[in-house]
C-alpha cells in the first residue's frame, strides 16, 4: 500500500513540475526517433501541418499504421505535444496523440 501512495506522489509531483515549468515529456515515440501513425479509425490518416495547431494549413496525411522519422517536438498553440515528422518528401508538424 505504501508503494502505491509513494509511486502516486511521485507521479503526481512530475506532474505538477511539467504544469508549471512547461516543459514537455514525450513518448516513447520521440525516445527513438520514429514512430507510426495511428488512429482509432484503421482507414484514416494523420495529418502533417505546416505548423504546431490545429489551425494551420495541412499539407499532407499519413496513412494509418505507416512510419515516420521524428525531428523534433514542441507545445503547439492548443498547448498539446506535437511532432516534427518526416514522411516521404514531407515535412510538417502532428499531433503526438497520433504517433506511436
Amino acid at each position: 500500500m505504501f508503494k502505491i501512495i509513494k509511486k502516486t506522489a511521485a507521479t503526481s509531483a512530475l506532474a505538477a513540475a511539467v504544469m508549471t515549468t512547461g516543459i514537455a515529456i514525450a513518448p516513447q515515440a520521440m525516445a527513438n526517433g520514429y514512430g507510426y501513425a495511428c488512429t482509432v479509425n484503421p482507414k484514416s490518416s494523420v495529418r502533417i501541418r505546416v505548423n504546431a495547431g490545429q489551425n494551420y494549413r495541412v499539407i499532407a496525411g499519413i496513412p494509418n499504421g505507416r512510419g515516420v522519422r521524428i525531428l523534433n517536438s514542441k507545445i503547439g498553440t492548443d498547448g498539446g505535444l506535437w511532432y516534427f515528422v518526416q514522411y516521404g518528401k514531407y515535412r510538417g508538424w502532428s499531433h503526438s496523440a497520433y504517433i506511436c
